[in-house]
C-alpha cells in the first residue's frame, strides 16, 4: 500500500499561509529515508545534488510492491532469494534483475540512480578514499562481506561503515542496480558496490562493480544482485506499508529442491493475422552479441536485437580466451550453461556472464550425441563401448544427480534420440520409445514399438508414432499406451532423425497432426493434416518442399521453392504470406516477441540472420529488376554467352556479353545463382560461379558487381 507523506509537500489550511507569504520548504529537501547528496567533492562528474535511500530496499518493501501487483517476484538466483523466506524481511531483497529493480523505483516514485550518481555517493565526501568511510579495510563492523554460504545481512547492520551522509551497505550486502551508462548502448543495467559473497576489493570505488573480478555489466538476477532508489530533492514520494508482505514459494521438487532455472518460454497466442508474417529485421554476417531468444540464443546486432526486445546478451569479444571456443546453450538465470568439446569427449559449464565466474562444471568423460536442458537438469546420452547411459546434472550445481544404464533388462541399449515434454523426457532407442522423469531419472514407460525408419512427434503432452503400414499411432503420454491410429498416411517411415531422407518430421500443433507424403525425385511432396481425435485428413497442400515444416498456432511454415518460406493457415493450409531468403536456409520457431510473435529465427547461408514475425501491416511484395555481368576468369570470353542464371524463381541466359536482367515481386532477398545444378560429369554445364542474395531494400532496380565465371571444378 502506497501513501502519500504529507511532510514532503507545501500545505496551506485555512489562513496558514497568507496571500502573499512565500510557501516554506521542509526542513529537509530528501523524503524520509533518504540523504541529500549535494555535490561531486572533484567535480569531475558533473552531478547535480540528488537524494538517495539510506538504506538499500528491503525484502518486505518490494514485498508489498510485488503484493500491489506491480513487481514480479524476484527469483531470479533461485534457491537462496530472500523473498521466499520470511524472516529476511528486514534483509535487503536479492534476486532482482535490472528491470525489476527499474519497476520498484517506478511504483515507489523514484529512480536507479546512474552510475555517475552512485559513486559520488560512494566515494563519501572525498574523491580519493577507497571506500564510503575511509581507507580502513572492510570487516565485519563495516561492511556485510565474506560470508559465504550465510548470504544476506538485515540492512544496516554495519553502521561503522556509513558514508558521512549516513549511507549504509554502499559495499557489500547486496551489488546495487544502476542505470548504466548512456554509452553502453545495449548494456544497461551495471552492478555496483560488491555484496556478501565477496572477500577482496581492489578497485577504486569509480572502477568497482559487483566483485572484485566483475568487469562487464549484466541486466540477469542473482542471488547478489539487489538496488536502492534515488529522486530529485523536493519530491513528493508515497509511503510503503511493508508490513503485510507475503513470502513467495518455490515449487518443491521430488528429489527435495532442484530449482527450475530452464523453464520452458511461454507461448502466447499471436495477436496480429499471419496474413503480416514478414521479415522485421537483418544481422548480416557474423554478430559478436548473442542474444537469448527461445530455448537458446541468436546472434544479432545491437540495433537488430533492441529493435524487436531482446535484453541480457552476451558479448562474446569479451569472454576470456579459454572460453571463446564454448557453445552457449541456454541462460539458467544468474549464470549460463554452456558447452565445448567433440561429441567424444564433451564439457559442461556454467558460467556468471558478468564476472566469467564458473559456477561449476562437468566433464562427462564418454562419447555423446545426444542432450537435452530440462527445467532442473541437463540430461545427456553416455555412449559406451556395447551400451549408453543416460547422465542428469542439476543445474544449480553441475552435480551428477541420476544415471540410468542401458542394459540387457533395461529400456534401451543404445540411444538415438532425446527431447523434452516439460519435464517428462522421452528416448529413442534400439528397444523402442520411453519416458522418464528428468528430476529423478525414474522410468515413467518403455517397450512402445517403433519400426526401424520411423519417428515420433510430440508437443504438450501428445504423442504421435510413425506407423503408415497400419496408420499412425496416437499414445498416451502418461502411460505409453495406444489411444488411436491416424489411417491416412502413406508410404515408407520417414521421421527418424537417424537416417537422412531430407524430409522434415511430422509436428503437432494443436489437435492436428502435420506430415508429408514420401517426396518424388525432385524433393516435393503433399503435406497432409491429420486431425488427433478422429484420424481423419483435414486438408491437404500438394507441390511443398519437404526440407522445412514448423508450427506454431494459426501457422503452418513450409517452402514452397527452396529459397521461399511459405507461411500457410493451420486451419486450411491456405497460403498467407511468403518471404524469399534468398539462399539456402535453417529456421526456428521461437516465442514470444510481443505483439510481433511467434518470432521465426531464419540463419541463412548467404544473406545472414533474420528475425522473422508479423508487422502491423502486410508486407507489399516489392517489384524489382536485377541486373549483372559474369566476367571470364580463366576462360575464353566466348563462355560468358548463354549461361543459365537463376534469380529468384525466374530462369534468365547471358547475352554475348555475359550480361543478364531478371524481373520479379518479393519480400526478403532474391538469390542468384547458376541456373542449373547439373555439372559436366552428367552433361550439364562447364562453367560456374558463387551465388549470391540480393537484400530488398526498396531501390527497384539493382545493379550487381561483376561475377567471375570460372571453369566448373570437379572435386
Amino acid at each position: 500500500m502506497l501513501r502519500l507523506r504529507p511532510e514532503l509537500g507545501v500545505l496551506c489550511v485555512g489562513l496558514a499561509c497568507t496571500p502573499h507569504e512565500r510557501p516554506q520548504e521542509p526542513s529537509s529537501p530528501c523524503a524520509a529515508g533518504m540523504v541529500l547528496i549535494d555535490s561531486d567533492a572533484l567535480g569531475s562528474l558533473g552531478v547535480p545534488r540528488f537524494c538517495m535511500d539510506v538504506m538499500e530496499v528491503t525484502t518486505a518493501a518490494y514485498g508489498a510492491c510485488v503484493q500491489a501487483g506491480v513487481c514480479t517476484a524476484a527469483l531470479g538466483g533461485g534457491v537462496g532469494c530472500n523473498l521466499t523466506r520470511a524472516d529476511r524481511g528486514d534483509h535487503p531483497i536479492n534476486c532482482a534483475s535490472w528491470e525489476q529493480a527499474q519497476s520498484f523505483c517506478a511504483w515507489a516514485g523514484k529512480r536507479l540512480p546512474d552510475d555517475a550518481e552512485w559513486i559520488v555517493a560512494a566515494r563519501g565526501g572525498s574523491g580519493n578514499q577507497l571506500y564510503p568511510w575511509g581507507s580502513a579495510p572492510p570487516d565485519a563492523t563495516r561492511a556485510c562481506w565474506d560470508r559465504k554460504q550465510a548470504g544476506t545481512c538485515a540492512v544496516g547492520s554495519a553502521p561503522a561503515g556509513a558514508s558521512p551522509a549516513g549511507l549504509q551497505d554502499l559495499i557489500g550486502n547486496v551489488a546495487e542496480w544502476t542505470r548504466g551508462r548512456d554509452q553502453d548502448i545495449g548494456r544497461r543495467g551495471q552492478l555496483r558496490g560488491g555484496s556478501w559473497q565477496d572477500r577482496t576489493y581492489q578497485q577504486p570505488i569509480d572502477e568497482r562493480f559487483a566483485d572484485s573480478a566483475r568487469d562487464e555489466p549484466s541486466e540477469a538476477a542473482s542471488v547478489a544482485s539487489g538496488l536502492r532508489c534515488v529522486t530529485s530533492p523536493h519530491t513528493a514520494v508515497p509511503e510503503i506499508d511493508d508490513s503485510a508482505w507475503t513470502p513467495q514459494a518455490l515449487t518443491p521438487t521430488p528429489d527435495g529442491g532442484l530449482p527450475v532455472l530452464a523453464a520452458a518460454p511461454v507461448r502466447t497466442p499471436p495477436t496480429r493475422p499471419l496474413a503480416n508474417f514478414t521479415a522485421l529485421q537483418r544481422s548480416p554476417g557474423v554478430a559478436d552479441s548473442l542474444w537469448p531468444i527461445g530455448e537458446g540464443y541468436v546472434a544479432l546486432d545491437v540495433a537488430v536485437a533492441s529493435a524487436i526486445g531482446l535484453t541480457d546478451p552476451l558479448h562474446r569479444p569479451t569472454f576470456p580466451t579459454s572460453l571463446q571456443t564454448f557453445e552457449v546453450l541456454r541462460s539458467l538465470g544468474a549464470t549460463v550453461l554452456m558447452s565445448h568439446g567433440s561429441w567424444n569427449e564433451r564439457k559442461y559449464l556454467a558460467l556468471e556472464p558478468g564476472s566469467f565466474k564458473i559456477r561449476w562444471q562437468a566433464d562427462l568423460k564418454s562419447r555423446s550425441y545426444e542432450q537435452v536442458v530440462a527445467p532442473r537438469t541437463l540430461v545427456v546420452q553416455a555412449y559406451g563401448a556395447e551400451v549408453d547411459a543416460l547422465v542428469a546434472f542439476a543445474l544449480d550445481s553441475g552435480r551428477e544427480v541420476w544415471r540410468m544404464p542401458g542394459g540387457a533388462d533395461a529400456a534401451f541399449l543404445r540411444v538415438r534420440r532425446l527431447w523434452l515434454d516439460g519435464e517428462r523426457g522421452y528416448l529413442l532407442g534400439d528397444r523402442g520409445l520411453a519416458a522418464f522423469d528428468t528430476v529423478t531419472g525414474a522410468l515413467l514407460w518403455s517397450g512402445v514399438a517403433v519400426a526401424t525408419g520411423c519417428g515420433v512427434a510430440s508437443a504438450e503432452d501428445r504423442l504421435v508414432v510413425e506407423d503408415p503400414g497400419a496408420g499412425h499411432r496416437r499414445i498416451d503420454p502418461q502411460t505409453g499406451a495406444t489411444l488411436s491410429h491416424i489411417v491416412g498416411a502413406r508410404g515408407e517411415c520417414q521421421w527418424d532423425t537417424g537416417t537422412w531422407s531430407g524430409t522434415a518430421p511430422g509436428v503437432i500443433e494443436g489437435d492436428q497432426l502435420l506430415a508429408f507424403d514420401p517426396p518424388n525425385a525432385d524433393q516435393v511432396a503433399t503435406l497432409r493434416a491429420f486431425d488427433l481425435q478422429t484420424g481423419l485428413e483435414r486438408w491437404r497442400r500438394a507441390q511443398l518442399g519437404v526440407e522445412l515444416l514448423l508450427a506454431d498456432h494459426d501457422a503452418v511454415y513450409v517452402a514452397r521453392a527452396p529459397e521461399l518460406l511459405t507461411a500457410l493457415d493451420a486451419a486450411s493450409g491456405a497460403t498467407r504470406a511468403e518471404v524469399s531468403i534468398g539462399s539456402g536456409y535453417t529456421a526456428t520457431v521461437e516465442p514470444g516477441g510481443g505483439a510481433a510473435g511467434p518470432l521465426v529465427v531464419v540463419e541463412a547461408e548467404l544473406a545472414g540472420t533474420w528475425i522473422l514475425g508479423r508487422a502491423e501491416q502486410p508486407a507489399v511484395p516489392e517489384a524489382y529488376t536485377i541486373r549483372g555481368r559474369l566476367v571470364p576468369q580463366g576462360i575464353s570470353r566466348k563462355r560468358v554467352a548463354n549461361v543459365p542464371v537463376r534469380v529468384g524463381e525466374r530462369r534468365v541466359r547471358t547475352d554475348v556479353t555475359g550480361r543478364f536482367e531478371a524481373r520479379g515481386k518479393a519480400v526478403g532477398a532474391v538469390g542468384v545463382a547458376l541456373g542449373t545444378n547439373v555439372g559436366p560429369d552428367q552433361g550439364g554445364s562447364r562453367v560456374r560461379f558463387e551465388a549470391s542474395a540480393v537484400v530488398l531494400t526498396g531501390q527497384g532496380r539493382y545493379e550487381l558487381p561483376d561475377i567471375d565465371l570460372r571453369e566448373w571444378e570437379l572435386y
